[in-house]
């Protein structure tokens, strides 16, 4: 009967342990709020620049590029020089919507802000720039192509508004359009050692296959020793 009063019951609930939520770890360093700071002035500063410029191309027929590079006509500017230029200040513009997402992302939302990466900060205005322009001539080209493209020769309004939303996502997404033209390097320079292998082998296939065939233009029966 004791026994049974010592026996400890397999069903009986366990205490439930509820851990408290951390607190989120915040820089206090004042070198790190001065370089989040720094970073945020720059991303403003250049994506401001690159929407006034956008601005003047539509409003003013490109003014401060024909002061810039003293052309006296704005009208003799080449159309295809104003979509690149449009691609490029897509790029710029991506760049800096990417740039701000991610920085609201690793400071407010998860405090994971790295010092490290302060260099793609300042270098993506440029990376993203090339990558809108090197796109565009891609697409000019025929070396890469889209669904629903369009060319500079088409209506000079829609076509610049599609490449700048073509440099905006080369820019947006940096790493994406690097891999596309890393494909395309490839298939390019996969294709030339193809043909020069092709190339190789049809040399190799026209040589003469003996002596005999060199001489006489034919190819000579072999002759067995034995029967002489």
């Amino acid at each position: 009967m004791t026994e049974d009063h010592t026996e400890v019951s397999s069903t009986e609930e366990q205490p439930v342990i509820v851990e408290e939520p951390k607190p989120l770890a915040r820089d206090e360093g004042a070198g790190i709020l001065l370089l989040k700071i720094v970073l945020v002035a720059w991303m403003l500063t250049y994506l401001s620049a690159a929407l006034i410029l956008l601005a003047n191309t539509w409003l003013k027929t490109n003014h401060v590029f024909c002061q810039v590079f003293g052309v006296p006509d704005c009208g003799a500017i080449s159309p295809l020089f104003i979509s690149g230029l449009h691609a490029v200040l897509g790029g710029v513009l991506g760049a800096g919507a990417l740039g701000l997402v991610s920085f609201h992302r690793h400071v407010s939302e998860i405090p994971e802000f790295d010092p490290a990466h302060a260099w793609g900060y300042l270098f993506a205005p440029w990376l993203a720039g090339v990558l809108g322009l090197i796109v565009f001539a891609l697409l000019q080209t025929g070396l890469l192509v889209f669904s629903g493209g369009v060319s500079a020769s088409e209506d000079a309004a829609l076509s610049n508004l599609a490449f700048l939303a073509i440099g905006f996502l080369s820019g947006f997404g940096w790493y994406d359009a690097t891999q596309r033209i890393r494909r395309v390097v490839k298939r390019i320079f996969e294709d030339a050692e193809a043909q020069e292998e092709d190339v190789g082998e049809g040399a190799r296939i026209d040589e003469p296959e003996s002596v005999e065939e060199t001489i006489s233009g034919e190819a000579q029966p072999a002759v067995d020793e034995d029967e002489g």
